[in-house]
């Protein structure tokens, strides 16, 4: 496989830690994977001590399948940053330290786990106030953003109440809100998450984090694991995935972040992009970067080094061009979300009349939730899609 400079320079970095800012489209899955091929061929490392992670699922099933492509032998350990969490939980419960109950009470779709507790705790402060529970002035879906965002940072009801080591103890915070129902609600909710034995897909993480600090024994174990640790899409870490992975590296400082902090979208549910720009500091880091966009022609390059140029807190750098001049890029400003949705099947229809295929077309949205005017839109032009990551509307 041919690889750039920059790319080389990545994949021959042996040891200690390392920081890596990968522009859009610029292969550093590739350049992760060459690396671990590296690694294991060279035998600095063996595949099974190799600890590949992400925040999301698709980012791990792209390096799983490129590492079966490259012919890594071995078995690297990929997993995301929640199975990491659980993994830890895990070992736990195998341990003692934890009733197993919790792992199969975790079993019933653990992303939905909490939307149902918060239902019944609402439907507890009602009862205790003797009115609807609509009266408790709480939208279910923000106190479930709040809630995953207070876990994500390790935000406890009462964290002076915690049973953690002595050193853990700075990295955790009692929760405080504008809206006094909406602490006594996230009191409730761990009340009854904690008596039901419930592990939520939030609680894969501050429960994981927290099993990590009060038992040595695991993270010793992870630690000789995990000898030499890679961190995908890091700008999207939040405080608790952050804090598993440095207890992990700790001993050996063989970690590397790979990133964008021009690509952190996620701050509404935790992500911080100070992980990313404090890492060369913090870890005293070698800094590589790759500039070259493999995806995209010369006016979308152009454009978006414009516009991001205007970030205020980021890493300085630009997306250099390599697939030289084509393509375009229209900004159309419509009345509405139905206008929005007729134009864009409207463009479809143009495209189809060109040659082009469904499958050849996506179209990005913020939130799942304004996918309804789109997939009515395109439901009555008779044009297939699928939703990636969700259900249709019509089906959630």
């Amino acid at each position: 496989m041919k690889l750039t400079d920059q790319q080389m320079a990545i994949v021959q970095h042996t040891t200690g830690p390392a920081l890596v800012f990968a522009v859009a489209g610029s292969g550093k899955t590739t350049s992760m994977v060459q690396r671990i091929k590296h690694l294991v061929e060279r035998r600095v490392v063996p595949a099974e001590q190799i600890l590949a992670t992400s925040f999301n699922n698709s980012a791990v099933r792209d390096i799983v399948a490129q590492l079966k492509t490259a012919g890594v032998k071995g078995k690297v350990n990929c997993r995301t940053l929640h199975a990491l969490g659980y993994h830890v939980v895990y070992l736990a419960a195998q341990k003692g330290y934890l009733d197993k109950i919790w792992l199969r009470r975790q079993r019933q779709d653990p992303e939905n786990l909490g939307a149902r507790l918060i239902g019944q705790v609402l439907s507890r402060m009602a009862q205790e106030d003797g009115c609807d529970v609509n009266d408790l002035n709480i939208d279910r879906e923000d106190l479930k953003n709040q809630i995953s965002i207070w876990k994500a940072n390790l935000v406890y009801p009462g964290a002076s109440n915690l049973n953690l080591p002595p050193a853990a103890r700075k990295f955790v915070e009692t929760a405080r809100h504008d809206h006094e129902p909406y602490l006594r609600a996230y009191r409730n909710y761990e009340e009854l998450r904690i008596a039901e034995k419930i592990i939520t897909f939030d609680d894969m993480l501050m429960l994981g984090w927290e099993l990590l600090i009060r038992h040595p024994d695991i993270l010793k174990g992870l630690q000789q694991n995990c000898r030499m640790v890679m961190v995908d899409e890091f700008q999207d870490l939040n405080f608790a995935q952050y804090r598993i992975i440095d207890e992990i590296t700790r001993p050996h400082g063989n970690y590397m972040a790979i990133g964008d902090d021009d690509q952190c979208i996620y701050q509404w549910r935790g992500a911080n992009p100070r992980f990313i720009l404090d890492f060369e500091k913090h870890y005293q880091a070698q800094v590589y970067t790759i500039s070259d966009n493999f995806r995209s022609t010369a006016q979308q390059i152009l454009l978006a080094n414009r516009i991001i140029v205007n970030n205020r807190q980021r890493y300085p750098k630009l997306l250099s061009l390599t697939r030289g001049f084509g393509g375009a890029t229209f900004i159309h400003q419509e009345k509405n979300d139905g206008a929005v949705a007729a134009s864009i099947v409207k463009e479809i229809r143009q495209l189809f009349k060109q040659g082009k295929t469904a499958h050849d077309l996506a179209v990005l949205i913020r939130l799942y939730s304004q996918t309804a005017f789109l997939e009515t839109e395109l439901i009555a032009a008779g044009i297939p899609y699928h939703v990636e990551g969700s259900k249709p509307f019509y089906a959630r």
